[in-house]
């Protein structure tokens, strides 16, 4: 066992005054400044916030307007949000310490359709492959194209259209997206594992786009807030101190509440008020958003952050769903004025409009 401080200091004392007469005092003296003059170094609690400063990107050649160079998206299953902050202690932490969106409604009931509300602004309830554009096509036609993955636990094999033990593929609506699904190769390279994620983290390589869908009892479908609460807090917490996370957000989010939740936003019928939350060092610390938000609003806020285009999808619409911008304080000068968009097609080759990043909060 290495000695304390203090016994270290008091072998080196005796050493010290071995010496004998003023010299030995002389360099007494001068250790005890040293020992009181430098400072010791601050602890580095969770998810610490970065603090305010120069105008610097961790991602300068990704042309992004903000500094996020990171967005992640987390689904859980099947709870209603007052449920959540009540006996989901990790998860009222994160909702406390980053932003929380107080206000937050899942679009109708079964999962699926939240699934592909979040990535396409389409909320589709039945299952089979869609010609639809989706968030994917936008990561790509980005200058340059930006890197994605989806990870999914308990996924037996890559790009898994098959129900199995613990993986539903209900909740992973990219491969019933055609244009990743018709191409096997491509989906097999990007809807993963969450083997392939702790790769990702170890080599320091993680995406710029990230989509994660716990196994069917660690999301919560298949089992309860205690046990998905405590894998979060076990899955997440070494993440939030890793050095991708100073530029990263995480947004934690439900796809639905309870059965016989109807509540829906703006007064509407829907399927709940769920959990969401920006994890993120630039969160607005303690912020809880009023303003009411769907996962509509969570696909557009990830196009804002990341600089995309429109999917052109009906509900892929600024103007009805915007950026959840409340949740973000970013540092003086960001977002950045946008440089030229690459002009997308829609499905039908009509070209989209070219969306203007507005200023930021």
């Amino acid at each position: 066992m290495k000695p304390s401080g203090l016994l270290r200091f008091a072998r080196s004392h005796r050493r010290t005054a071995a010496l004998g007469g003023p010299l030995g005092l002389v360099v007494a003296l001068a250790v005890v400044w040293l020992v009181l003059a430098v400072p010791m170094p601050a602890p580095n609690p969770v998810g610490s916030a970065r603090a305010s400063g120069a105008l610097l990107s961790a991602c300068p050649t990704l042309n992004l307007t903000t500094p996020i160079c990171h967005v992640f998206t987390v689904f859980l299953e099947n709870l209603n949000e007052p449920w959540v902050m009540a006996h989901g202690p990790f998860e009222r932490y994160l909702a406390q310490k980053y932003a929380f969106a107080g206000d937050f409604y899942s679009i109708e009931h079964y999962s699926f359709p939240a699934y592909t509300a979040a990535t396409s602004g389409v909320a589709n309830n039945y299952q089979h492959v869609l010609k639809l554009r989706n968030v994917v096509d936008l990561l790509n036609n980005h200058t340059p194209s930006l890197s994605w993955n989806a990870f999914m636990q308990g996924m037996p094999y890559a790009c898994d259209q098959n129900h199995s033990a613990m993986y539903r593929a209900a909740h992973n609506p990219f491969v019933y997206y055609a244009d990743i699904w018709g191409n096997q190769s491509y989906c097999q390279s990007h809807d993963l594992g969450f083997q392939a994620w702790s790769h990702d983290v170890a080599i320091n390589q993680t995406p710029t786009y990230g989509f994660f869908s716990p196994n069917i009892t660690n999301e919560c479908w298949a089992s309860n807030i205690t046990v998905c609460d405590t894998f979060l807090r076990h899955w997440m917490s070494p993440l939030l101190n890793d050095s991708f996370f100073q530029s990263s957000v995480f947004f934690l989010t439900y796809d639905e509440g309870s059965s016989n939740s109807t509540l829906g936003a703006n007064g509407t019928k829907g399927g709940g008020h769920v959990y969401t939350a920006a994890i993120s060092p630039y969160a607005c610390a303690g912020y809880t958003s009023t303003y009411n938000y769907t996962h509509y609003n969570l696909l557009t806020t990830t196009e804002w952050l990341l600089g995309l285009n429109s999917t052109g999808n009906a509900n892929d619409s600024w103007a009805l769903h915007p950026p959840m911008k409340d949740l973000f304080c970013f540092p003086p000068g960001w977002p950045l004025a946008p440089g030229p968009l690459t002009r997308d097609a829609a499905a039908d080759g009509t070209p989209l409009l070219e969306l203007p990043v507005r200023p930021g909060r």
